[in-house]
């Protein structure tokens, strides 16, 4: 089930960060449906309903449908399956995890004999993304290698000139050498790439995309609720990927194993506003919307 919430969509800005790519882009700009039990079990369309605590970080209207004062505590578990094809192959892999969706404080504050029924204040924060996952890929492979990459990208470069990340690592394990005796950028691979070898990889990642709101609403005649939020995004990312080249049908080098290990981590905050409305027509029909300013992220490190 989708979300049906009339929200205008944000493109977050990264400042003081390099190294972006479109996946990190797609990482930070998502959410997940987590939240209170209620929130989950409804999958996330909570945009006209209210009285929810993580609807503060969607549409903060629904702060105004709390008639009394509430405390919001909720831990959650679960797992993430990932299922992979490659070279003819199937690998599922699992990751277990147990987090905190969120926990807040609502006070209300009823204005009896006035049309605008209550005003009520809330603080806390909601859990809106989870990245703790791992994915396994196996499968065999006679036609290419890692190591033509990095022969390919090492083209034209001396060795004092090769990136010491990774084709600098590759010539250092003897994956490739040079195809003159002279330093001049040409080089070629120890392995026959059409030869069957084993590739795997593993990725692992943790860390999570969470939102400190400080949010206020009210209802006027309990049919029309307004509510304002700001937010405070926290990002948290970490991802380790080991890459593994074995079982070599061509052993002319002597080569029986490489691997390739990377690893980032990604930390910031931001600030973002929120706007909410929802119109109660009747006991049976309720329309909502809420606007999202741009959420602007400052000191993000990759």
């Amino acid at each position: 089930m989708h979300k049906f919430l009339l929200t205008l969509l944000s493109v977050s800005l990264f400042y003081y960060s390099n190294a972006q790519t479109e996946i990190d882009a797609l990482r930070y700009s998502r959410n997940d449906i987590v939240g209170t039990a209620r929130f989950s079990a409804m999958a996330g369309a909570y945009g006209a309903l209210g009285a929810d605590f993580t609807t503060l970080s969607y549409n903060p209207a629904g702060i105004g449908f709390y008639q009394f004062s509430e405390l919001t505590f909720t831990p959650s578990f679960g797992n993430m399956i990932a299922t992979s094809y490659f070279g003819g192959g199937r690998n599922e892999d699992e990751k277990y995890h147990a987090n905190l969706s969120n926990f807040g404080y609502v006070v209300s504050s009823p204005k009896s004999g006035n049309e605008w029924k209550r005003l009520n204040l809330a603080f806390g924060y909601n859990r809106t993304a989870n990245y703790k996952k791992r994915t396994y890929i196996s499968g065999e492979n006679n036609s290419t290698s890692m190591i033509d990459n990095f022969v390919s990208n090492a083209q034209g470069s001396t060795i004092d000139n090769l990136n010491g990340f990774t084709e600098l690592l590759a010539w250092n394990t003897y994956l490739f050498d040079p195809l003159d005796t002279i330093d001049n950028g040409n080089y070629i691979s120890n392995l026959n790439s059409s030869s069957r070898k084993k590739q795997e990889k593993v990725i692992n990642s943790n860390g999570s995309l969470g939102e400190y709101v400080f949010s206020v609403g009210t209802s006027y005649e309990d049919i029309i609720y307004l509510g304002a939020t700001i937010g405070m995004p926290s990002i948290d990312y970490y991802e380790k990927s080991t890459y593994t080249e074995s079982e070599f049908a061509d052993t002319a080098a002597h080569l029986e194993s490489f691997a390739y290990d990377e690893e980032f981590t990604t930390t910031g905050t931001g600030l973002n506003i929120k706007l909410g409305v929802i119109a109660r027509l009747n006991d049976w029909v309720r329309l909502g919307g809420a606007f999202h300013s741009n959420t602007f992220f400052y000191d993000i490190f990759v």
